[in-house]
């Protein structure tokens, strides 16, 4: 009972108060309000005027040249420590957007 129920009733519990955002899946909301996609999980873009994740992206991390003039986050695995910055393009569409408006 203990292993099955209490324990990870206690996980959940813990999550949704003190990680609320990450533990629903790290959903962001567009200029309307409504959710537009995960930090987690790349998404694809459609127009042309939006950056592209990798085609073999398999979490959210992309590289795009320049892209940090934009204030969009950029992320280094570990606080830095190992592996190469990562640029959500989640987080530059949606601030490109926000800028310029809607792509035509």
């Amino acid at each position: 009972m203990l292993v099955c129920g209490i324990y990870p009733g206690i996980l959940w519990v813990i999550g949704q108060t003190a990680f609320r955002f990450q533990a629903n899946g790290s959903i962001v909301d567009g200029p309307d309000g409504k959710p537009v996609g995960s930090l987690l999980i790349a998404q694809p873009f459609t127009k042309d005027e939006y950056f592209q994740s990798r085609p073999s992206a398999v979490s959210y991390d992309a590289s795009a040249s320049g892209s940090s003039t934009l204030g969009a986050a950029n992320y280094a695995p570990f606080a830095g420590l190992v592996g190469e910055p990562l640029v959500n393009v989640l987080e530059i569409n949606l601030e490109l957007r926000h800028r310029y408006g809607p792509p035509a």
